[in-house]
């Protein structure tokens, strides 16, 4: 065992583009809380919750745009960049008139309700038709090259920042143009990445039927909804049971807990196409065991000062009240380390393909949490919630490197 993972050999790439990624999400992150800060004095009230509320609908409606088609792209070509190309035609096509529907359907009903600033939402939707360009990216993911898309990513969100700081300049008090303007400055980025790379799209190509691509990403896509549903499950139970003031100190120890798994969310995207190439070279097993060995490393210090300073994170960021949610902080804490434990064996059934065997697990995922969150919000209140969440992380753990230690030593024999 200590010879195979001496001799698996994670690509230098692998870390930088880790690395530049999440360099690129601070400063995202930094230009979306100052950008959030100018539109609070900005707009009225009612004005902000409009516009926070039509933010996070098109930002819900990106994955269903993407339709599964990144990581369906890059199982089938990361290992042959003619397939490669091929599967980005085939996903650009997918991309489009999901884009184009999704539109379709934010124009109809904010129309129909007839919803303040409709045309500037109508225009914000239709820009999620870039997406589809977006999806020429790909050759640097599959390449493990993330210098340009870190790159144009920054740009957008200074565009971003830069844009809504001017209209406020100008004394915009609607909400509509700062929607348009968000969405615009995402926009600009998906052209420039595709502009970037249009060199490298040039060449012969084996393109997949659409009908074919599409069966291959609409489970992918079920995946990622599933995986949204139960991340996000615990808000409505504990709204439902315990009401507004114990969700907002919940959802502050959540932030806190989404931070800290950011590292191996990123680091396991970027892996995906190397761990492709190694499931090819049948070296899969070797390599997953390596990159789990690394993350679990790098996550029990962060996570073990995070532990320690709950109190004091919690009442610094959100005030003194939130040390209410210190043990509920603490459990997810745990539920992280699951993740940085599990995230490299479920990106390796990703790899494989297993596409149906990551449905079942997050499905189960997804059932597991809901049945937590409910019989154990009512007793325990918010710490039940979080409770919940660590046992629905140790489930996918437990279950994805189960269901890959099979599945390889199968193959192997």
């Amino acid at each position: 065992m200590g010879r195979a993972l001496t001799s698996v050999r994670i690509p230098p790439r692998l870390w930088s583009g880790t690395a530049k990624l999440l360099g690129a999400r601070g400063v995202a992150t930094i230009c979306s809380v100052l950008s959030l800060a100018i539109l609070a004095r900005a707009l009225e009230p009612a004005e902000f919750g409009r516009l926070t509320f039509y933010l996070a609908l098109l930002a819900l409606l990106h994955p269903l745009v993407d339709c599964g088609t990144s990581t369906a792209a890059l199982q089938r070509g990361s290992a042959d960049r003619e397939i490669l190309l091929g599967a980005i035609r085939a996903g650009r096509s997918i991309r489009l008139v999901a884009a184009l529907l999704a539109a379709l359907i934010v124009a109809t009903a904010v129309l129909a309700l007839g919803e303040q600033d409709a045309l500037w939402i109508c225009a914000a939707a239709l820009l999620m038709s870039t997406r589809a360009l977006e999806l020429s990216s790909l050759v640097y993911h599959s390449d493990l090259r993330w210098s340009t898309p870190t790159k144009v990513r920054i740009g957008s969100s200074m565009l971003r920042l830069g844009s809504i700081a001017l209209l406020s300049a100008c004394g915009l008090r609607t909400f509509g143009p700062y929607l348009l303007a968000a969405a615009g400055a995402r926009a600009s980025a998906d052209v420039v990445l595709h502009l970037s790379a249009r060199s490298e799209l040039r060449g012969t190509s084996s393109k997949p039927p659409v009908q074919t691509f599409l069966r291959a990403s609409l489970p992918l896509a079920a995946i990622a909804i599933l995986q949204e549903a139960y991340f996000y499950a615990d808000n409505g139970v504990v709204r439902w049971f315990l009401g507004d003031a114990p969700l907002g100190f919940y959802n502050a120890a959540v932030r806190v807990f989404g931070f800290a798994i950011l590292p191996v969310a990123i680091g396991t995207n970027v892996a995906l196409p190397w761990l492709v190439r190694r499931a090819r070279a049948g070296e899969l097993r070797s390599s997953v065991r390596k990159l789990t060995l690394i993350a679990c490393s790098a996550s029990l210090i962060p996570v073990a000062a995070l532990w320690v300073a709950a109190p004091d994170l919690l009442s610094l960021l959100f005030g003194g009240a939130f040390g209410e949610a210190t043990w509920p902080l603490r459990w997810l804490l745990l539920g992280a380390v699951a993740i940085y434990a599990g995230a490299p064996a479920l990106t390796g059934l990703l790899a494989r393909s297993a596409n149906a065997a990551v449905f079942a697990i997050t499905l189960g995922a997804l059932l597991f949490n809901l049945t937590a969150d409910f019989l154990l919000v009512p007793r325990l209140g918010i710490e039940g919630a979080a409770l919940g969440t660590f046992g629905t992380e140790l489930f996918v753990t437990l279950a994805a490197i189960l269901v890959l230690w099979s599945s390889e030593k199968a193959r192997a024999h």
